[in-house]
Protein backbone atom coordinates (compact mmCIF):
# COMPACT_ATOMS: atom_id res chain seq x y z
CA UNK A 1 0.00 0.00 0.00
CA UNK A 2 2.89 2.35 0.67
CA UNK A 3 4.12 1.81 -2.87
CA UNK A 4 0.68 2.67 -4.23
CA UNK A 5 0.58 5.80 -2.08
CA UNK A 6 3.99 6.90 -3.37
CA UNK A 7 2.91 6.22 -6.94
CA UNK A 8 -0.29 8.21 -6.41
CA UNK A 9 1.78 11.20 -5.36
CA UNK A 10 4.27 10.82 -8.21
CA UNK A 11 1.73 10.10 -10.96
CA UNK A 12 -0.82 12.89 -11.46
CA UNK A 13 -3.43 10.80 -13.30
CA UNK A 14 -5.42 8.30 -11.25
CA UNK A 15 -6.12 6.24 -14.37
CA UNK A 16 -2.43 5.48 -14.81
CA UNK A 17 -2.26 4.21 -11.23
CA UNK A 18 -5.36 2.07 -11.73
CA UNK A 19 -3.85 0.66 -14.92
CA UNK A 20 -0.68 -0.46 -13.11
CA UNK A 21 -2.59 -1.85 -10.15
CA UNK A 22 -4.99 -3.66 -12.46
CA UNK A 23 -2.16 -5.35 -14.28
CA UNK A 24 -0.38 -6.59 -11.16
CA UNK A 25 -2.94 -7.41 -8.45
CA UNK A 26 -5.02 -10.02 -10.33
CA UNK A 27 -1.86 -11.91 -11.22
CA UNK A 28 -0.79 -11.84 -7.58
CA UNK A 29 -4.12 -13.17 -6.40
CA UNK A 30 -4.44 -15.87 -9.03
CA UNK A 31 -0.86 -17.13 -9.41
CA UNK A 32 1.62 -15.87 -6.83
CA UNK A 33 -0.35 -16.46 -3.62
CA UNK A 34 -1.46 -20.05 -4.44
CA UNK A 35 2.06 -20.91 -5.61
CA UNK A 36 3.55 -19.48 -2.42
CA UNK A 37 1.09 -21.42 -0.27
CA UNK A 38 2.06 -24.66 -2.01
CA UNK A 39 5.76 -23.89 -1.58
CA UNK A 40 5.30 -23.06 2.11
CA UNK A 41 3.57 -26.41 2.87
CA UNK A 42 3.77 -26.43 6.67
CA UNK A 43 2.01 -29.83 6.92
CA UNK A 44 4.25 -31.64 4.42
CA UNK A 45 1.39 -32.57 2.09
CA UNK A 46 2.84 -31.27 -1.19
CA UNK A 47 4.98 -33.55 -3.29
CA UNK A 48 7.82 -32.56 -5.64
CA UNK A 49 5.39 -32.27 -8.55
CA UNK A 50 3.21 -29.84 -6.56
CA UNK A 51 6.19 -27.71 -5.59
CA UNK A 52 7.41 -27.64 -9.19
CA UNK A 53 3.95 -26.49 -10.27
CA UNK A 54 4.02 -23.80 -7.56
CA UNK A 55 7.38 -22.52 -8.82
CA UNK A 56 6.07 -22.56 -12.38
CA UNK A 57 3.02 -20.53 -11.33
CA UNK A 58 5.23 -17.91 -9.66
CA UNK A 59 7.52 -17.76 -12.71
CA UNK A 60 4.56 -17.29 -15.07
CA UNK A 61 3.20 -14.57 -12.78
CA UNK A 62 6.50 -12.67 -12.77
CA UNK A 63 6.85 -12.91 -16.55
CA UNK A 64 3.27 -11.85 -17.27
CA UNK A 65 3.42 -8.97 -14.77
CA UNK A 66 6.69 -7.80 -16.31
CA UNK A 67 5.13 -7.83 -19.76
CA UNK A 68 2.04 -5.97 -18.53
CA UNK A 69 4.08 -3.31 -16.74
CA UNK A 70 6.37 -2.87 -19.75
CA UNK A 71 3.33 -2.48 -22.00
CA UNK A 72 1.87 0.11 -19.62
CA UNK A 73 5.13 2.05 -19.57
CA UNK A 74 5.44 1.96 -23.35
CA UNK A 75 1.87 3.16 -23.86
CA UNK A 76 2.27 5.89 -21.23
CA UNK A 77 5.42 7.22 -22.85
CA UNK A 78 3.67 7.55 -26.23
CA UNK A 79 1.01 9.88 -24.81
Amino acid sequence: MAVLYAMAIAIPSIWTLIQYGGSVFPVSLSLIFPGAIVLRDVHGIAKKKDKALGLTMIFVAVVSSSIAITTNIMSSSRD
